[in-house]
């Protein structure tokens, strides 16, 4: 979960990535093929600071060549199915701990795991501004980062206009 977070990508994007190929610990990068209607592009993302100890740990345990994602979330040969992160979400974050399986609980949150790439992109935007946001999230264009994920945005450039001090006439 903290890799995703801090990583901008697409839950899609982390679960195909394999040790040996397109991941760079000692330069704190990955790349990963996004797909944008029928065109494919190579993007480089970062390996955020605070997640770096979990992908040099997940990095050791897994062999060449394997995935970084497998079944239990480890490192194994065969990737997982996307739908898992959000079932085991679901499951295991989302769920009403009153209304589920004791042995499975559930912490009864709300949000869904997409909202932390939200949270993340918002952060970036409030910390770095929106074109370092749009470059965290691998957007083309700023406006796709304003309009869906830097969510706060607006509101604090309304707080800073309020602020901006003006001549008198």
């Amino acid at each position: 979960m903290m890799m995703f977070f801090k990583s901008g990508s697409r839950t899609t994007e982390l679960l195909v990535l394999q040790k040996g190929k397109d991941i760079m610990l000692d330069i704190q990068e990955f790349i990963v093929n996004v797909k944008k209607g029928k065109r494919f592009r190579r993007d480089i993302r970062i390996i955020h600071d605070e997640v770096l100890y979990l992908w040099i740990e997940i990095w050791n345990e897994a062999k060449p060549g394997e995935y970084l994602f497998s079944r239990g979330l480890k490192p194994g040969p065969v990737m997982i199915r996307v739908d898992q992160i959000n079932r085991r979400w679901n499951k295991h974050v989302k769920a009403d701990p009153h209304k589920t399986n004791p042995k499975w609980g559930g912490l009864g949150i709300k949000k869904d795991f997409y909202g932390l790439k939200h949270k993340n992109l918002d952060s970036i935007t409030e910390a770095a501004g929106i074109k370092m946001a749009q470059l965290a999230g691998g957007h083309t264009t700023p406006v796709i980062t304003l309009n869906h994920y830097a969510v706060g945005e607006k509101q604090r450039e309304r707080d800073r206009l309020k602020k901006v001090p003006t001549k008198r006439s």
